[in-house]
């Protein structure tokens, strides 16, 4: 039996691993790959030569790390997550494996608008997280595509930096809102509300999209577009097991606990702000230390408990 089996290889669960080995865990990793999305990477000209710190280089050092300790891991999907009295079974497509605790990380997947284009220019001028590029946007055209928060919050930091931007909401109702009043006021931000995206054009890279609403068919061009409609979180094994809100994200205390002990959480799958990679990891660092706590009283005699 594991004292922890971490579901995900993303870089919430990286750094877990890395911190599960620190503390001399008897450790599992099952996933289908190392680093999640992390190494797909927004491509346009102007970025080439642009360096910052990014998640993309933690990430590498985790799995160099990793490497070096000879990480335990399964290259296999979990399909179902099974509670046995004071343990855990997890089952993959290859076989079955029994542990104290588990560790969930398999992050969440972004909604897409499901038009011609959308495949097609992914990486090359269209992106599923503004806020990663927003500072990069400087003088830029830009469109996002959305109208719930995660949309406006968006607009509002490519407002920061981009000449101008369009922000395509089917929901006009979303003008009211406090993030909607703020955008409001801004006078490079262009309102198109209850449009919605028809197609998306371009080249080599991302050049405009088509969007129809009230005033008919428009086209807009554009240097970048930013489709923020949603996440959703990659947490069906264990929806029948722990709480999770509206959105389907796990709920986490501070010490990413979830509501069923023994069961943790990291990373973008749960109900933590911001999905960002560098937060991704300090939160799997985090569990990681919470479980080992964990561990310490399982193995004190309390079993299964908070």
């Amino acid at each position: 039996m594991y004292d922890l089996i971490i579901i995900g290889g993303g870089p919430a669960g990286l750094a877990a691993a890395v911190y599960a080995l620190r503390q001399h865990l008897k450790l599992l990793l099952i996933g289908d790959q190392m680093g999640g999305r992390v190494g797909w990477r927004l491509d346009v000209p102007w970025l080439e030569n642009r360096h910052s710190i990014s998640g993309e280089e933690v990430v590498r050092t985790l799995k160099a790390e990793l490497q070096l300790r000879h990480l335990p891991r399964v290259l296999d999907r979990a399909i179902q997550i099974d509670a046995l009295e004071d343990h855990y079974r997890v089952r993959t497509a290859t076989g079955e494996f029994t542990t104290r605790a588990l560790l969930l990380s398999t992050g969440a997947s972004p909604q897409r608008l499901g038009v011609p284009g959308e495949e097609t220019f992914y990486l090359r001028g269209l992106s599923y997280s503004a806020i990663t590029y927003a500072s990069a946007m400087l003088d830029k055209t830009v469109a996002v595509i959305g109208d719930g928060p995660l949309a406006l919050r968006s607009a509002a930091e490519l407002a920061r930096a981009a000449a101008r931007v369009y922000l395509v909401a089917g929901d006009p109702a979303c003008r009211a809102t406090a993030w909607g009043q703020w955008l409001a006021a801004l006078p490079h931000l262009t309102w198109l509300l209850d449009y919605q995206v028809e197609a998306i054009y371009g080249d080599d890279y991302v050049e405009a999209l088509a969007v129809r609403g009230p005033a008919g068919l428009q086209t807009l061009k554009v240097n970048c577009i930013f489709v923020e409609i949603g996440l959703q979180a990659n947490a069906s094994l264990v929806t029948e097991l722990v709480d999770c809100d509206a959105q389907g994200h796990v709920r986490v205390d501070n010490r990413n606990r979830t509501s069923r002990p023994g069961i943790f959480a990291a990373g973008d799958v749960t109900d933590v702000h911001a999905e960002q990679v560098l937060i991704a990891i300090g939160e799997g660092a985090k569990a990681a230390l919470s479980v080992s706590e964990y561990l310490a009283t399982w193995e004190s005699g309390a079993g299964l408990h908070r």
